[in-house]
C-alpha cells in the first residue's frame, strides 16, 4: 500500500530528518551534498540540527532545498516502492551510473596515468573499478534475488526455505563494509588530486575528472543511504517475521 506524500513547506521541514526528507524526494540529496551535509551516517537528524552543524542559514538552505525537490516525477519517492520496487530503482538508477562512470573513470586513468604516475592515484582508481564492479554483481545476482524472494514469501504467506546463506544479516554484513571501503577509496582519490602539483596538468582534464568523482561521491552516498537505512533494515525485520510464521 503506498504512503500519503509529506506537505513539505518552509515551516514543516525544519524538523523532518534528513532520512524522512531524502526519502520523500532523492533530489534533496543534492542539496545535500553541496554542502557536506552526511545524510547517510545520521539519517536521523533533523534538518534543523543538520543546518546548525554545519553554521548556514535557514533562510538561505531551504529554499535552495524547496527549489531542487520541486519534481512531480514519483520517481523520487523512495517512500511510496516496496522492496521489490527498491532493489529494481537501485539496479536501474544507481548501478547503471555506476558502470558508465568506472568506463570513464578508466579513460582518465589511461589518459592522466602518465602525467600522475609518482601518485597512487592510478592504483586507487584501479581498486575503485575492482571494488565497485565486484561489489554491483554480488547485489544483483545474490543479494537483491534474496531479497525479491523474501518478499515474495511475504505476499504468498510462506516461511522462506533453508538456505545456504543462513540469514539476510549475512550478505548484508559484506556490503556494509564494502559501503565504508568504497567511501574511503573515494576520500583517498579526492585527497591525492588535491595534493597534486598541477602546472604540468592539463587543467580541462583534470576538471573533468573532478567533476566526475564528485559525481560518483554524491551517487554513492545516496546509494549508501537507500541500502543502509531504507533497504537493509526494512528487509531484516522482514525476514525476522517470516520466520517465526
Amino acid at each position: 500500500m503506498k504512503k500519503e506524500q509529506l506537505i513539505i513547506n518552509t515551516e514543516s521541514i525544519k524538523e523532518l530528518t534528513l532520512g524522512e526528507i531524502i526519502n520523500t524526494n532523492v533530489n534533496a540529496a543534492n542539496i545535500f551534498y553541496s554542502y557536506r551535509i552526511p545524510f547517510y551516517v545520521n539519517p536521523e537528524q533533523t534538518l534543523a540540527d543538520a543546518i546548525q552543524k554545519i553554521n548556514s542559514s535557514i533562510e538561505k538552505f531551504i529554499p535552495q532545498l524547496l527549489q531542487e525537490m520541486n519534481h512531480p516525477d514519483d520517481e523520487c519517492h523512495i517512500e511510496n516502492k516496496d522492496l521489490r520496487e527498491l532493489t529494481v530503482y537501485i539496479e536501474r538508477k544507481h548501478h547503471t551510473f555506476v558502470k558508465d562512470a568506472l568506463n570513464k573513470f578508466e579513460q582518465y586513468k589511461i589518459q592522466l596515468e602518465t602525467q600522475l604516475k609518482e601518485s597512487d592515484w592510478a592504483k586507487l582508481i584501479d581498486r575503485l573499478i575492482k571494488d565497485m564492479t565486484m561489489h554491483m554483481q554480488k547485489e544483483d545476482k545474490m543479494l537483491f534475488p534474496l531479497i525479491r524472494y523474501l518478499f515474495d514469501c511475504e505476499r504468498f504467506n510462506e516461511k522462506p526455505k533453508s538456505r545456504n546463506y543462513g540469514t539476510i544479516k549475512n550478505p548484508i554484513r559484506q556490503i556494509l563494509l564494502e559501503h565504508d571501503s568504497a567511501t574511503a577509496i573515494v576520500n583517498k582519490i579526492k585527497i591525492v588530486l588535491n595534493e597534486c602539483c598541477y602546472h604540468h596538468l592539463d587543467k580541462n582534464l583534470i576538471n573533468q575528472f573532478s567533476s566526475l568523482i564528485n559525481e560518483f561521491e554524491a551517487d554513492l552516498y545516496l546509494h549508501i543511504h537507500l541500502e543502509n537505512n531504507v533497504l537493509f533494515p526494512k528487509i531484516i525485520e522482514l525476514e525476522n517475521k517470516l520466520t517465526k510464521l
